[in-house]
């Protein structure tokens, strides 16, 4: 793997893996401050899509944020990370929160972390685990749990759970709407073009895309193991229609193969296979 170390120490701690549709494995855990004495330490949540890339940072990014415990989701081209962030205390008196973020493209680009749990009072010291697939069909609900109320996290689940002795946790099973595919539910796809031709592409190809009104686009072109291989725009444009020319023979960064390009705007994103004969 290929991350940033951004502490004097680092500790990869938690970690665990889904594997994609198309059969690929994901990679998430969290990174923290080796030099923190204090708990919940400090700690970043990264992900890794492809060996020997750089990994990608999905949890809330603030200067000493306290990320941990990341756990992950598959369903169609989406991913969702799931994870930790104390909103007070310290030990066994932290109260965690949950907050989860997402993908739409197989783990590529990333949002903004969300909070399930910010309207919860007896939350403290929970432990969480999504359930591995999601169904992105719908409104793409995924499905979570989580403990509210106990005392000592790895005892009431390990020990106690066994015992004669009464555990003074709550054990609850939550489901939630991943946002963007139901933000995306909204929008008419009739709204916007989005075109490669010709495809497969030999010498040139250009990139048509329309719009319903005026707004920013970025169309990027990743590999077949997800690297941002050229940013082709990042602009604001005009509604109606657009065209982009690319010179495959003055680009050095293309050869045979297979690529994504994807389109992305506030409220629309879709990506397209792209191969190239040379």
């Amino acid at each position: 793997m290929i991350w940033p170390e951004p502490y004097d120490t680092n500790i990869v701690y938690w970690k665990q893996m889904a594997v994609t549709e198309a059969g690929n494995p994901i990679l998430v855990f969290d990174n923290i401050n080796g030099s923190d004495n204090h708990y919940p330490f400090e700690g970043k949540i990264f992900v890794s899509i492809a060996s020997g890339q750089p990994c990608i940072e999905v949890g809330i990014t603030t200067t000493g944020a306290e990320n941990f415990y990341p756990t992950i989701a598959t369903g169609g081209n989406y991913v969702v990370v799931l994870f930790g962030e104390p909103r007070y205390g310290t030990g066994e008196n932290t109260f965690w929160d949950i907050y989860y973020n997402y993908s739409t493209d197989n783990g590529i680009t990333w949002h903004t972390p969300r909070s399930l749990t910010s309207n919860i009072t007896d939350h403290n010291n929970c432990l969480w685990q999504i359930a591995k697939r999601l169904d992105p069909s719908g409104y793409g609900q995924f499905f979570f749990a989580f403990g509210c109320g106990l005392a000592n996290p790895l005892s009431d689940l390990y020990y106690l759970a066994g015992s004669n002795i009464s555990a003074p946790s709550r054990w609850y099973v939550g489901r939630n709407p991943v946002f963007g595919i139901a933000e995306n539910k909204n929008v008419n796809s009739r709204d916007y073009l989005f075109k490669i031709m010709p495809n497969p592409a030999v010498d040139g190809l250009k990139v048509k895309f329309a719009l319903a009104r005026y707004g920013h686009v970025r169309i990027d072109i990743y590999d077949a193991t997800g690297l941002l291989i050229r940013n082709l725009v990042n602009s604001n444009f005009d509604k109606g229609n657009h065209t982009l020319e690319i010179d495959l023979n003055d680009d050095h960064a293309f050869s045979n193969g297979v690529y994504f390009v994807k389109m992305h705007t506030s409220n629309y994103e879709k990506l397209e296979k792209l191969v190239i004969v040379r």
